[in-house]
């Protein structure tokens, strides 16, 4: 004898029309009910953040590395391409952070 568990829990959540009509659709092309189908689809189906706290970190400092190297163009093209040997060194160790960062995003998580 197969017990049957009480669902009295509910979730309400707002869907636009196109929304509304592919859950109904897709409910239907499963031979489900729409609680069913979306019962299954949201508790099988596992959440992933968006970035991970090391992930943002990484990008924070892709995006201060960007800004390094958008000043270091600028103050190029300003002296018609001619740099000091500091400022050459300074575009060379920015480069070499970002190949670093870029490596390490890679193999986040692999």
């Amino acid at each position: 004898m197969r017990i049957k568990i009480m669902k009295d829990k509910h979730i309400s959540l707002r869907l636009d029309e196109i929304e509304y009509k592919r859950i109904i659709k897709f409910a239907d092309l499963a031979n489900m009910s729409v609680s069913s189908y979306l019962r299954t689809a949201a508790l099988s189906k596992e959440v992933k953040p968006r970035f991970s706290s090391v992930e943002k970190a990484y990008f924070q400092n892709l995006s201060a590395i960007g800004n390094n190297i958008n000043q270091l163009t600028k103050y190029y093209n300003a002296k018609n391409g001619a740099v000091d040997n500091l400022t050459h060194q300074k575009l060379i160790n920015t480069l070499d952070h970002l190949d670093n960062l870029v490596s390490k995003l890679l193999n986040y998580g692999s």
